[in-house]
């Protein structure tokens, strides 16, 4: 069995075991502190495992403390989907008295949770359902808006997606962290659209600012983000500019290979255009750097659409 279904069965497994024992608590007290603290370590979890690994301890305390917290199972859901990781405890159920308005709150987050792992399958329907059986319980949520984007975009249904996505945007950064990391991912996902009559380089250059201004400091996955959005409009320099910092919040081989490709890309270009030399050398010494075999960073230009036709000659001489 492959890493990728043992992470999803492992989701849908406490998924459903959340949405069983939220129906079944009694007295479900309200978040305390270490489940507060579990949230926001969550909430800021941008690919460091250490991080994943203290909210994880903090909810298996915290759930041997009160079996019958919902929040802190919400919570244990997320921290499942995220990295895979199951808080090893026994849970038990007890009888059907709650508080309706956690348990609303809960079952919103769960319906979101199992959508997303009904997406990671491919199962869109599914998906689709428990989209809209958390929308039952409210539309507070902004993430609720953002697997519709998701859903819409991944059955081809772009205008929808593009509507959902804007959505969230509207909402603005919001208070939280859970709040401010959703509107920066719906920006992100709005760098692939462009809407009838609009400038796209002016567009993906405005949203990108905000999106680098509201991220939280150790998101370097948004910066990556936006910086194939550049390199796919042939926005070289902005693409560079971009990876560069994502690389400097965290040194990750995608985003390294992004830079790569970005800075090779930009060297090109000066040289197309009859730049002084040392500045195209310069980039492509960067670049060489990074340490990525030729095919790999050819291929990465060619993956995302970007025109190489006047610059593709050069780049095969340039490419080390």
């Amino acid at each position: 069995m492959n890493c990728k279904r043992i992470f999803v069965l492992t989701a849908l497994a406490l998924h459903a075991t959340l949405l069983c024992h939220l129906a079944a608590a009694t007295n479900a007290a309200a978040p305390d502190a270490a489940v507060t603290e579990a949230r926001l370590l969550l909430d800021v979890y941008y690919g460091n495992r250490h991080t994943l690994q203290k909210a994880g301890e903090i909810l298996a305390q915290a759930l041997t403390k009160n079996p019958r917290n919902a929040e802190a199972y919400v919570q244990a859901a997320r921290l499942t989907v995220m990295g895979g990781h199951i808080v090893n405890l026994e849970f038990r159920a007890n009888t059907i008295e709650t508080y309706h308005a956690l348990l609303d709150q809960a079952l919103t987050k769960a319906h979101i949770l199992k959508a997303e792992a009904y997406d990671v399958q491919g199962d869109y329907n599914r998906e689709k359902a428990s989209l809209d059986q958390a929308r039952t319980y409210g539309e507070s949520d902004p993430w609720l808006w953002m697997g519709y984007g998701r859903y819409y975009a991944a059955t081809g249904d772009n205008r929808s997606a593009y509507q959902f996505y804007t959505k969230v945007e509207a909402l603005g950064p919001g208070e939280s962290a859970t709040q401010r990391k959703a509107y920066v991912s719906a920006l992100a996902e709005l760098a692939n659209y462009t809407p009838r009559g609009t400038e796209p380089t002016a567009r993906l250059r405005a949203m990108a600012g905000k999106a680098w201004k509201e991220r939280h400091p150790a998101d370097a996955w948004t910066l990556g983000s936006f910086a194939e959005s550049f390199m796919c409009q042939n926005m070289f320099e902005d693409a560079s500019i971009y990876a560069r910092e994502a690389v400097r919040t965290m040194n990750y081989g995608a985003g390294r290979l992004t830079l790569a490709a970005s800075l090779y890309a930009q060297a090109a270009q000066l040289r197309v255009d009859n730049k002084p030399r040392a500045d195209s050398d310069k980039l492509i010494t960067e670049a060489a750097a990074l340490g990525f075999k030729r095919a790999a960073v050819l291929t990465k230009l060619q993956s995302c659409g970007a025109d190489l036709q006047q610059l593709q000659s050069t780049l095969l001489e340039i490419v080390r």
